[in-house]
């Protein structure tokens, strides 16, 4: 054999070996991709096994929200949780998000002075690096039963596509860690949304 060639006597076998083959034997009964695809069926099953259950994984977090409010679960890290909207088909740009997170920078926030207070939320409202030229516009409190929430807006610009976007943030007292609910739309959806995060935000309490 040629040391140059080592393959050479392989591929000059090869039809011989296909000419030798029995007369009468039968073609396989498995068609030449059926193998791959089978594989790949097997592959998409173990996945969908494995992907963890998104409901499961709420119900192991140290708060529960009893109305969503039309908002959907999408992600949940840590003990954060990322909602969006159900069945939204206005696109990503379109959607409303909700990021709701224990927040235990703000255990103090209730016995601050209310100058600092304020600047405090103006700051956690600003604090978005997809939200251009904002403007904080409404600052708030409000106690209901147990729970004091505080509230601020903010108005400004998708950086990209100059898209008018709102930005809330809620911080919620009730005696345990404290929890923000932040919340970016677009905002030609405000009428819409706002009644919707209101109705999200109440129904949000701790896990007894």
């Amino acid at each position: 054999m040629n040391p140059f060639f080592p393959r050479t006597a392989a591929i000059l076998l090869l039809p011989v070996v296909a000419l030798s083959a029995p007369a009468d034997a039968q073609p396989s009964s498995v068609k030449p991709d059926q193998g791959a695809t089978d594989a790949l069926a097997m592959r998409q099953d173990s996945a969908a096994r494995a992907a963890p259950d998104i409901e499961a994984e709420m119900a192991a977090l140290p708060y529960r929200v009893r109305d969503r409010a039309g908002f959907r679960p999408v992600r949940v890290a840590g003990e954060s949780a990322s909602f969006t909207d159900e069945g939204s088909d206005a696109g990503a740009g379109g959607r409303a998000t909700i990021t709701l997170s224990p927040s235990p920078q703000f255990r103090s926030l209730s016995v601050v002075p209310n100058v600092q207070r304020d600047q405090i939320l103006r700051q956690f409202a600003l604090n978005d690096p997809e939200l251009t030229d904002a403007v904080v516009e409404r600052l708030g409190s409000i106690q209901v039963d147990d729970t004091l929430r505080y509230e601020a807006m903010a108005r400004g610009k998708a950086a990209g596509s100059g898209l008018g976007t709102i930005r809330t943030v809620t911080v919620l007292l009730s005696g345990g860690t404290p929890l923000s609910v932040v919340m970016t739309a677009p905002e030609s959806r405000q009428d819409e949304i706002m009644p919707r995060l209101r109705s999200f935000v109440r129904s949000i309490s701790g896990r007894p």
